[in-house]
This record gives structure tokens, C-alpha cells and sequence, in this order.
């Protein structure tokens, strides 16, 4: 599980905050003809934060605890899929083949478990796949993740670059339209030798603050089936060298 595949991000079920976490790489194998059964391993947390996620104090022992277990049961041809924190509980999903399950080496903590046909890996490609504004989420990390190796102020704001790609100019226009009026600034409107337009914009922030600014993105080109939006960057704002 630490093959670099997996990725997580943050969402709601009405005010209750979840964190999901799953394999993007099972997604273009998604589902397995041999992995027909879903398991859902419910743990409680001995210490969970107040919003029902988890607390550092306890997460290295619960990583401890999902090793283990995935260790246990990908030795039975289960795969790891998901994981779900949310309520003061962990989640831990797996798919794999009909048959009994081995014997799940939990230790210190109490679990329950939900043995299911789901042979269309309906809870991972409905559920633990994220949607639009949830991945990017995790591209905004990523990028935060590349400031921060090379020394960047992510508090300090800065003209952030945005792209957005369109399928004609009419679609271009409309883009530009919506995102002006949402407060960016359109720098230009160029096709590509495809047909296809590219909108390109920017506005003042932050780039700790990039999950909100591309929020606002998504929500300028809502509805829009012949735009999409293609990122950011912006340059490195690093802390003095010391004299």
C-alpha cells in the first residue's frame, strides 16, 4: 500500500467530515471478474478527534494495524482498496475471491466486519472514486507538495496561473465569461491545432489556500460539459538564503 498509488482526500456526508483514501491504480481494472466479494472492516478508534477523525496521537498505530491486516488478507487474494475515517471509525475495504476469510490479526482493537457480493465494485467506482472537484483536491496537493520542496512561502500570495481547455470558441467565450465574473482574470483565448480552445486566467492567491480558489473554478464552469478545467501553477516563492 505505500507503492505511491494511493491518494486521499477530504468530503462531507451532510456536516460529518470524511477522509477517503483508495488505489487509484484498481480504477482502469475496475472490477475484477476474480475479486467478485467486498469486505468492509470496521475499527474503532480509541481516540478520535471531536469531528470523528483521527488524531496523530493514534494514526501510527492505526497504519500499524491496516499493515497488518492487508498484509494478512492480500495473502488470501484479498486487495486492498479504500479506506474510510469517519465517526471515530476506520474502514478498511477490501475485494477479493469467495471463501472464508483468515484469521485477522487486530490486537489491541475491536472490529466488525461485512462480508458482501458486489461483483461491479459498485462501493469503489460509485463511493471511494472521487469526483471532479475531489481530485482536484488531490492535484492541488500535489502541486502544493512540489512548492514546498523547493522552499516555497505557501501562505505568501501571488498571479497563480490557471488553464481551462474548451471544444470550440463559443464554449471558450462562455468560459471566460463565468470565470470573469467570478473574479479571474482572463489573460487570452488561443485554439490548438486540434480545434479545441485554451482559456487561460489567473487571480492573486495563496497556494495554501488553492483548494478554495479551485472550488470556485469548478463552480464558473459548472454545467459546462464542453469545458474543462486543466490546473495551475505559479512561480516558487522561496525563503531568503541565509548571508
Amino acid at each position: 500500500m505505500a507503492d505511491g498509488t494511493w491518494d486521499f482526500y477530504f468530503t462531507h456526508d451532510g456536516e460529518v467530515p470524511l477522509v477517503i483514501a483508495l488505489d487509484l491504480a484498481m480504477g482502469p481494472h475496475a472490477p475484477r471478474a476474480d475479486l467478485p466479494e467486498r469486505l468492509i472492516l470496521s475499527v474503532r478508534m480509541k481516540a478520535p478527534m471531536a469531528n470523528g477523525l483521527r488524531a496523530s496521537v493514534e494514526a501510527s498505530a492505526l497504519f500499524d494495524l491496516e499493515e497488518r491486516l492487508s498484509d494478512t488478507l492480500e495473502a488470501a487474494g484479498w486487495a486492498p482498496v479504500g479506506r474510510v475515517v469517519t465517526r471515530g471509525r476506520s474502514d478498511f475495504i477490501y475485494y477479493g475471491p469467495v471463501g472464508d476469510l483468515p484469521e485477522l490479526p487486530l490486537g489491541e482493537y475491536a472490529a466488525t466486519h461485512l462480508v458482501h457480493t458486489d461483483a461491479s465494485w459498485d462501493l469503489y467506482r460509485n463511493f471511494l472514486w472521487p469526483g471532479s472537484r475531489e481530485w482536484q483536491q488531490m492535484q492541488n496537493r500535489r502541486v502544493v507538495i512540489q512548492l514546498r520542496s523547493h522552499g516555497d512561502k505557501l501562505d505568501v500570495p501571488r498571479p497563480i496561473d490557471h488553464l481551462a481547455r474548451a471544444q470550440d470558441e463559443d464554449a471558450a467565450q462562455a468560459a471566460a465569461a463565468n470565470l470573469t465574473a467570478a473574479g479571474f482574470k482572463v489573460r487570452s483565448l488561443d485554439s490548438n491545432d486540434d480545434g479545441t480552445w485554451r482559456v487561460a486566467f489567473e487571480k492573486e492567491d495563496a497556494p495554501a489556500q488553492m483548494d478554495g480558489v479551485t472550488a470556485a473554478v469548478l463552480d464558473a464552469i459548472e454545467g459546462m460539459d464542453d469545458v474543462d478545467y486543466d490546473g495551475w501553477g505559479c512561480a516558487v516563492i522561496a525563503e531568503e538564503a541565509a548571508p
